[in-house]
């Protein structure tokens, strides 16, 4: 962006970590505004927030896309536990009508998560699958610009949503489902706070190869596998009347 570019000089924010509005100085341009939010921390460093444990337990819900493969869901909840994070539920959206691929791999969660008891973990989170929703009616795959303008307006009512109730998400983004991964990160920097995160893990092809197997491993140690956090700007905690 060019230096000419100008914003507002001022505008009512919120201190996220206060909860105080306050009348607030924005930088002449926007390259310095973002370089301002940076330096508040809004874009988190990823070592920092493995390395050091939230001062005060925080109880999240962890929000994941499906896709053909359903260890990346079950790999990362188990990081993520591994990690001092508390879950207090899991929540997968897919499509209305879910291809064999689809509907096997949610069988195989829905599975793992029986009665709402995570066996891994030995205690209680309860699962949910959820289908997003356009004015009432169910959404498909995304297989056109139409699909996609819907599945953003409904991944923006269900974060909103969840938001609404005091729930801290951790956002899983998905390879195999691109486009709607990409459509929830936008979602999420309107929404979220500095107590949400986003997530992507990384899976070398060594574990990738069992996938292919009848019966391929839902848990593997964490020594096997990347848990990234995706930084990104919460305009929402700054700017909380952003996303009406």
């Amino acid at each position: 962006m060019t230096e000419n570019i100008q914003v507002l000089s001022s505008t009512q924010v919120i201190d996220p970590d206060t909860d105080v509005r306050e009348e607030a100085v924005i930088p002449e341009s926007i390259s310095d505004f973002i370089k301002d939010l940076m330096i508040k921390d809004l874009m988190r460093s990823p070592d920092t927030v493995m390395q050091k444990e939230p001062r005060t337990p925080q109880i999240y819900t962890f929000l994941a896309i499906l896709d053909d493969q359903p260890q990346e869901v079950t790999f990362m909840v188990d990081l993520l536990l591994q990690h001092g994070y508390s879950l207090e539920s899991v929540i997968v959206i897919h499509p209305s009508v879910l291809r064999p691929s689809l509907q096997d791999a949610l069988s195989r969660l829905t599975a793992e998560f029986a009665s709402g008891y995570y066996q891994t973990a030995g205690h209680l989170l309860p699962f949910r699958s959820y289908v997003l929703q356009s004015d009432g009616s169910p959404l498909g795959e995304i297989k056109s610009a139409y699909d996609a303008d819907h599945t953003l307006n409904a991944l923006h009512h269900l974060i909103h949503e969840l938001k609404s109730q005091k729930r801290h998400i951790h956002l899983s983004l998905s390879k195999g489902q691109l486009v709607a991964s990409v459509l929830a990160t936008t979602i999420a920097q309107v929404n979220f706070d500095r107590k949400d995160h986003i997530w992507y893990i990384h899976i070398p092809e060594q574990i990738k190869s069992t996938f292919a197997e009848q019966y391929p491993p839902m848990h593997v140690s964490s020594e096997e596998v990347n848990l990234i956090e995706i930084p990104f700007v919460a305009w929402g905690a700054y700017l909380p009347d952003f996303h009406k």
